[in-house]
C-alpha cells in the first residue's frame, strides 16, 4: 500500500511520465509529417548544401576549401547523416525534418508552460505545419530556431524558478541553446541571446543574464574550436561577417515579395494554382503578429498578469531576422516564435472570441497537416512523379521528363569536361545540383555561385585562376535574379573564347 506521504511523489513522477510519453508522440508525428511533406518533387537549389557536405566527406575543410556563410553545426550534423543513409538528399531532408519536429515538441513544451489547453496545443502544431514546414531549403535556419524555442523555454523556466541555483542552471541552459542558435545561423543566435538576456534583465534576474551571456560565449568558443583548428577561421569570419556585404544589399524588401504572394493568389487558375496560393499566404503571418501584440498590449494595460515579456522578446527575435530578406522562406523560419505569440494572445482573449473563428482558424491549418499527410500517396499515384535516380539525390520525387533532361544536360558535361574531374567550372545558378548529378569536382570552393557568397576578394582569387590558366573551361549560363557575380562573369565573356553550346550552358575555353 502506498503511504500518504509517497503519494504526491508517485503523482509528479506519473504527471513527469505522462509529459514524457506525451512530447515523444508528438515528435514522432510531427517528424513522419514533416517527412512526407519533405519528398515532393525534387527542387535542385536543396542540393547545393549536400554538395558541400560531399566536399567535406572528400577530405575539403569547410571555410577553407569550401564557401558557406553560415554557422558550422548544420554541416557538422548533416555530414554525420550521411554516414547512416549515404551522401544522398535524403540526409539533408532528415535533418531539416528533425528540427522541424524539434521545434514543434518545444512550442508544445512551452504552450503547456503558458497553460495553453491541449486542444489550443493541437491547434498550434496544425498552425506550425502550415506556418513552418519542412521547406527544401538548408538546415541551418531550421536548427537556429530549434535552439532559439530552447532559450525561450528555459527563460519561461527561469521565471519560475525558487532558487538562484536553479535560475542559474536555466540561464547556463539558456545562454548554451542561444550558443547553438549562433553555430546554425550567426544572426539567430545573437537575437536569441539579445532577446534572453533583455527578459532576464527586465525581470532583474542579472546573475541569469550574466550566467547566460558567460555560457553563449563558452558554446561558440567550443563550436569554432575545429573551425580554427582545421584553418577555417578566416574564411569563418570572411563568409559569415566581413564579407556579408553583398548579401545585404541585395536585398528582398516586403513589397516586393508581396507583390510575388499576391500574384501567386491571384494567378492560381488549376489545382496546383490553388495549392500554391493556400501555402502563398502563410506569408502575412508577421502582420497577424503585430495583431496578437497589440492585443497582448491591451491586456497588459488592464493589469492582468501575464508571462508576455519572454513571449515577445523572443518574437521579436524571430521577426529580426527577416532583414535583410523578407520572402516566403524567412517567413517560415521567423514562423514558430511568431506563431507562440499568437497562439497566447488567442489563449488570453479566449473568452472574448467567437468560437465560430476558433473553427475557421483550425480548419485552416488543419488543411496542411490533411495536405502534408497525403502528398506521399498523392505523388505515388501522379503519372507525372517518380523517384529520382540521379547520383545523390535518390531521396525526392522527380517528373520524368525534367530527370531525363537533367541526365542529357549531365552526359554533355561530363563530355566537356574532356576526362579532367576538376577542370570545368560550372557558373551556373544550380551549380551544386550540377556538380552532384555529373560527379565533377568544383575547383574553386563556390558551389552556390551568387554574388553573395563570394566574400570580399572571392570573385577576384577566381578570376586570377583564370587568368593563370589553372581552371581552363568555364560553363556560363543561367538568370541570376539580380545576384550575378558580374566582375567574374565580365572576365569569362571578354577574355575567354566561347565554344560550344551545351543546351544548358555555354563552354568557354582559356585564350592562352
Amino acid at each position: 500500500m502506498t503511504s500518504i506521504s509517497h503519494a504526491p511523489a508517485a503523482l509528479v513522477g506519473a504527471r513527469r511520465s505522462v509529459r514524457a510519453l506525451t512530447a515523444a508522440a508528438v515528435f514522432a508525428v510531427m517528424s513522419v509529417l514533416g517527412l512526407g511533406f519533405s519528398i515532393r518533387l525534387l527542387n535542385p537549389w536543396e542540393s547545393w548544401f549536400l554538395q558541400v557536405v560531399a566536399r567535406m566527406r572528400a577530405g575539403d575543410v569547410l571555410y577553407r576549401d569550401i564557401s558557406y556563410g553560415a554557422g558550422p553545426l548544420p554541416a557538422y550534423l548533416t555530414e554525420a547523416t550521411t554516414y547512416v543513409v549515404s551522401i544522398d538528399v535524403l540526409a539533408v531532408k532528415l535533418v531539416v525534418v528533425l528540427a522541424f519536429a524539434a521545434t514543434a515538441t518545444l512550442a508544445w513544451l512551452i504552450a503547456e508552460h503558458l497553460e495553453i489547453g491541449i486542444g489550443g496545443r493541437l491547434l498550434l502544431l496544425a498552425a506550425l505545419a502550415y506556418f513552418a514546414p519542412p521547406l527544401q531549403q538548408p538546415p541551418y535556419a531550421p536548427l537556429a530556431t530549434a535552439f532559439l524555442l530552447v532559450a525561450l523555454l528555459a527563460a519561461l523556466l527561469s521565471r519560475r524558478a525558487e532558487t538562484p541555483a536553479a535560475r542559474a542552471v536555466a540561464g547556463v541552459v539558456g545562454g548554451a541553446a542561444c550558443a547553438l542558435a549562433f553555430g546554425s545561423k550567426q544572426n539567430v543566435g545573437l537575437y536569441a541571446l539579445a532577446a534572453l538576456v533583455l527578459t532576464c534583465v527586465f525581470e532583474r534576474r542579472v546573475r541569469a543574464a550574466l550566467w547566460a551571456t558567460a555560457s553563449f560565449v563558452a558554446g561558440v568558443g567550443c563550436l569554432l574550436l575545429p573551425v580554427w583548428l582545421t584553418g577555417g577561421f578566416k574564411g569563418y569570419l570572411d563568409y559569415g561577417f566581413t564579407g556579408k556585404g553583398a548579401y545585404v544589399h541585395a536585398q528582398v524588401p516586403f513589397s516586393l515579395s508581396l507583390t510575388g504572394v499576391l500574384d501567386t493568389v491571384t494567378g492560381a487558375r488549376s489545382l496546383a494554382g490553388v495549392d500554391a496560393a493556400y501555402w502563398a499566404i502563410g506569408f502575412f503571418l508577421p502582420s497577424l503578429a503585430v495583431g496578437g501584440l497589440v492585443a497582448l498590449a491591451f491586456a497588459a494595460r488592464r493589469g492582468r498578469r501575464l508571462d508576455a515579456v519572454p513571449i515577445v522578446a523572443f518574437a521579436a527575435a524571430g521577426a529580426a531576422s527577416l532583414y535583410p530578406r523578407f520572402d516566403a522562406p524567412h517567413v517560415a523560419y521567423a514562423a514558430p516564435p511568431l506563431v507562440l505569440l499568437l497562439a497566447y494572445a488567442l489563449h488570453d482573449w479566449r473568452a472574448r472570441i467567437p468560437r465560430a473563428i476558433f473553427v475557421g482558424i483550425a480548419a485552416w491549418v488543419a488543411l496542411a497537416a490533411l495536405l502534408m499527410a497525403t502528398l506521399p500517396i498523392r505523388l505515388a499515384r501522379s503519372p507525372n512523379a517518380e523517384l529520382s535516380k540521379l547520383p545523390h539525390l535518390r531521396g525526392a520525387f522527380v517528373q520524368p521528363d525534367e530527370m531525363a533532361r537533367w541526365e542529357q544536360d549531365a552526359a554533355r558535361l561530363v563530355t566537356a569536361a574532356h576526362g579532367d574531374s576538376d577542370g570545368l567550372l560550372l557558373l551556373v545558378p544550380d551549380a551544386g545540383f550540377r556538380y552532384l548529378t555529373t560527379g565533377l569536382q568544383n575547383p574553386t570552393p563556390f558551389d552556390f555561385p551568387f554574388v553573395t557568397t563570394f566574400g570580399r576578394n572571392g570573385q577576384q582569387d577566381v578570376v586570377d585562376a583564370l587568368a593563370s590558366g589553372r581552371i581552363q573551361r568555364v560553363c556560363l549560363a543561367g538568370e541570376w535574379f539580380g545576384l550575378a557575380p558580374e566582375r567574374l562573369l565580365s572576365y569569362v565573356r571578354s577574355t575567354m573564347r566561347p565554344g560550344a553550346e551545351l543546351g544548358m550552358c555555354r563552354l568557354y575555353t582559356h585564350a592562352g
